[in-house]
């Protein structure tokens, strides 16, 4: 993003999911909230925080489309759909109906921008979000490239992630040292994240770094993917 954000591309990043919990939140909410330091009538304006200070750090702006997370979605009768937070990681469930929701407010909002280029997360790691936005985006009437999840794809227990998902074309984008900084630096913004989605907090940026060179070939790099040709 601050590479293009540097030679003048206006880049918009999407939040899907900021909508704010309906009280009281479930169990496995108010475990996720304590991991992460917050409160549970705080949770999401204390991310959004973090949100705003690491988009300006790339230059960057925030469009939020304010649809609740799969820890805060809840059956018609009020009882949580996701009562365990390992349920979240299980796949797009047949009794969660948000698709149709997400996609309809992602073509919304990209329409009127008219993007050349949409990227959205491949979903590696099957949190049920990711996997939600990805199948949304894939419905898009432009160029969308798949982005892979971090932490998620240096794990042992996503290594088979390719075939699982079954990516076609691979493109790099070999990163300038400048953006590289600025990345970095966006992400130590979000603070609650950290200690929650990495299995050793202490290592993540040499983490980053030993990933983003070993599939740049000694450069560091991100990679891009599409589900289809382009």
């Amino acid at each position: 993003m601050t590479d293009a954000h540097r030679r003048g591309v206006r880049v918009i990043v999407i939040t899907v999911f900021n909508g704010r919990p309906i009280p009281p939140v479930s169990a496995a909410a108010a475990r996720f909230h304590a991991r992460c330091g917050h409160t549970d009538n705080r949770a999401m304006d204390e991310r959004e925080a973090e949100d705003d200070r690491a988009l300006a750090v790339v230059g960057a702006q925030s469009k939020r489309l304010h649809l609740p997370e799969a820890l805060y979605r809840r059956y018609p009768d009020g009882t949580a759909m996701y009562e365990a937070d390992s349920a979240i990681f299980t796949g797009i469930s047949p009794f969660d109906h948000t698709l149709d929701a997400v996609t309809k407010r992602i073509v919304e909002r990209t329409d009127s921008v008219r993007p050349d280029l949409v990227l959205a997360p491949v979903g590696i790691g099957s949190h049920i979000d990711h996997l939600l936005v990805s199948a949304a985006a894939q419905q898009l009437d432009c160029i969308v490239l798949h982005y892979e999840d971090m932490p998620y794809v240096i794990y042992d227990h996503c290594r088979d992630w390719q075939r699982d998902f079954g990516v076609r074309t691979a493109y790099l984008h070999h990163c300038s040292d400048q953006a590289w900084s600025a990345k970095i630096s966006a992400i130590s913004c979000y603070e609650s994240q950290l200690e929650v989605l990495w299995y050793s907090p202490g290592t993540w940026r040499k983490d980053l770094d030993d990933y983003a060179v070993a599939i740049g070939t000694g450069q560091r790099a991100e990679r891009l993917w599409s589900f289809n040709e382009q």
